[in-house]
């Protein structure tokens, strides 16, 4: 089993996870995250720092998990600022009408997909197959190799992101020496994961929280259509509870993360931290007021997230997109209490918070590298042939789901 190195570039760290996909599921070998505050600030890269620091994954040893990695080809994460989706449609002759349909006759019906002129400033990430279709009408979900036909038609979905970000997030993996072979949008690898899920649905809005960036992402039927993101995330609320009482940024980030939101105090209400502040004043951190700040930050997130909202909604009037679940991912979707808040942004909306379940990883923060695992599957896609593999080595190794929701339009090419 091939061993698939993937990357993800955050606003303050990097994450790696190194897997495969197993009957649908990603199977994680290794996952970590490397803490560089300030990595991206609102969509601007250094470079330089950003290279330095990926290059520390070249060499991956975790003698607890007895795993040594080299790892120099690379699948990346992409944010999905600026995210675009357009529809095609594309048929070619077979090559060999008496062999069936073979890998080159996906690759030529795809490539032609690709010759299509985009739209100035943005250049195409990867092409998404919906569905094959043969001469006789007939209509597979996956390449239909081996089947006879004379022809082969492709309705697929043209993923773009503006070439700006796309080609420095490449250059900035390119620059610390790796290799990038297959590359997709955020949005995307987390809609694969929760795909993965049967018991979740399959048409949402998807609420990224990460460190310093929340991305909203319509999700139709299991494919993202659109996304818009504001800056503001769980670095921000941490900043805020560390200047309310006096402490220091790690400290403010435990007293967020252990005991986050929570309502329901009790007589017994001991110290949860001390801080001072710049005035010398000592602070004595309560539950009540930890979430006093809590709630003061979010009433100014609400009205962010509730316009944002709005805006990637504008094009889907109706009930039944105005009652569409918003489910969670990204690290700072870990806050205890958060549904609390949420429940009355988005009125009406159910929230449910998408906790990986793969051994290993099982972390919101990593959902789009487990995403990202299953899209390196075999599926007709742009890069399906050019696979990120790590070089592993262990001293020790053990041997249409539910009811269908009508889909949005596409935008046409």
């Amino acid at each position: 089993m091939d061993i698939i190195g993937c990357l993800e570039i955050g606003s303050d760290a990097l994450r790696v996870v190194l897997g495969y996909e197993l009957g649908g599921e990603p199977v994680v070998v290794f996952a970590h995250e490397s803490p560089y505050p300030g990595l991206v600030k609102e969509d601007q890269i250094n470079l330089n720092e950003v290279s330095a620091a990926l290059a520390s994954f070249h060499s991956i040893a975790d003698p607890i998990r007895k795993v040594t990695v080299n790892l120099t080809n690379v699948n990346l994460v992409l944010p999905s600022a600026g995210f675009k989706v357009f529809a095609d449609e594309k048929s070619t002759a077979i090559v060999n009408p008496e062999a069936g349909v073979e890998k080159i006759d996906v690759t030529n019906v795809i490539s032609l997909v690709t010759q299509q002129t985009l739209p100035a400033g943005l250049s195409r990430v990867d092409v998404i197959p919906d569905r094959f279709i043969l001469a006789d009408g007939s209509v597979y979900g996956n390449p239909p190799l081996g089947k006879k036909t004379t022809s082969l038609e492709v309705k697929a979905k043209v993923y773009c992101l503006p070439t700006e970000i796309r080609d420095v997030y490449n250059k900035a993996v390119s620059l610390a020496g790796y290799r990038v072979n297959k590359q997709a949008v955020s949005a995307y690898c987390a809609a694969k994961l929760i795909a993965s899920y049967k018991d979740l649905p399959d048409t949402y809005i998807l609420l990224d929280m990460g460190s310093r960036v929340s991305t909203l992402s319509f999700i139709g039927e299991g494919a993202p259509y659109s996304s818009l993101y504001f800056y503001q995330g769980g670095a921000d609320l941490t900043e805020k509870i560390a200047s309310a009482f006096g402490l220091d940024f790690d400290t403010a980030e435990k007293l967020k993360v252990k005991y986050g939101y929570d309502p329901k105090l009790i007589s017994y209400n001991p110290d949860l931290a001390t801080g001072n502040k710049e005035d010398g004043t000592l602070t004595h951190v309560k539950q009540a007021d930890l979430n006093q700040v809590i709630e003061d930050y979010f009433h100014g997130y609400a009205v962010t997230l509730s316009n944002c909202l709005a805006t990637l909604m504008k094009d889907y009037p109706g009930q039944e997109y105005a009652s569409l679940p918003v489910l969670l991912v990204g690290g700072a979707s870990k806050l205890a209490g958060l549904e609390t808040f949420l429940a009355k942004i988005l009125a009406g909306r159910e929230v449910i918070k998408v906790v990986p379940r793969s051994i290993g990883a099982r972390d919101p923060k990593y959902a789009n590298l487990l995403g990202l695992l299953l899209c390196c599957k075999y599926s007709g896609s742009l890069a399906d042939n050019q696979r990120g593999v790590a070089p592993l080595s262990r001293t020790q190794v053990k041997k249409d789901k539910g009811k269908r929701r009508p889909s949005p339009e596409d935008d046409a090419l």
